[in-house]
């Protein structure tokens, strides 16, 4: 009796240690997206999001939310601006309706420290010199993005001397 008590709690033993050690942590290797699975103890894990990428799996891409057509006034006069994201870049996305050119935008960097998942929820916004016309440049002087709140991007319209022909200011509510 004594012998085939040890051996059950034996069996007992190894069917169940494979779903201890599983209990023991989190590893992220097959849910991890866009980004690298990296041993925070020896049973737990995280996954470090590329850039461009958040959440707990970074999955969410920083640029998903700049996806719609909205009526602004831009320098004095209503447009339809359409933002859509650039699907081969996370931290870009473009502005159609601020000029006769497509406006390239970065989300640049962030400035959240409380240690949300969404590292990109309060992001720096900028504009690379580019076409704005045939015969002048885009280039922003402020960008501020607050996603489910507001963009915010100031931008200096440029001759091809370099002289300001314009200053311009486009803010969208995003709340709605």
């Amino acid at each position: 009796m004594k012998i085939y008590l040890t051996l059950n709690l034996g069996f007992l033993a190894i069917l169940l240690f494979p779903l201890f050690i599983a209990s023991c942590g989190e590893k992220c290797a097959d849910t991890c997206v866009n980004g690298t699975c990296e041993s925070t103890t020896a049973t737990q894990s995280e996954c470090v999001c590329d850039d461009g990428y958040y959440d707990e799996n970074c999955s969410k891409a920083a640029n998903a939310d700049m996806d719609m057509t909205v009526t602004e006034f831009v320098c004095g006069k209503e447009q339809e601006i359409v933002l859509s994201p650039d699907n081969s870049d996370p931290l870009k996305f473009q502005i159609r309706g601020l000029s006769s050119s497509t406006v390239t935008v970065t989300i640049t960097g962030n400035t959240n420290t409380s240690g949300v998942d969404d590292i990109y929820h309060l992001s720096d916004l900028s504009i690379e010199r580019q076409s704005y016309s045939s015969t002048e440049s885009i280039v922003s002087t402020a960008g501020f993005f607050n996603r489910g709140d507001f963009l915010s991007l100031d931008y200096d319209i440029l001759s091809a001397s370099d002289s300001i022909t314009g200053s311009c200011s486009l803010f969208i509510d995003l709340s709605n």
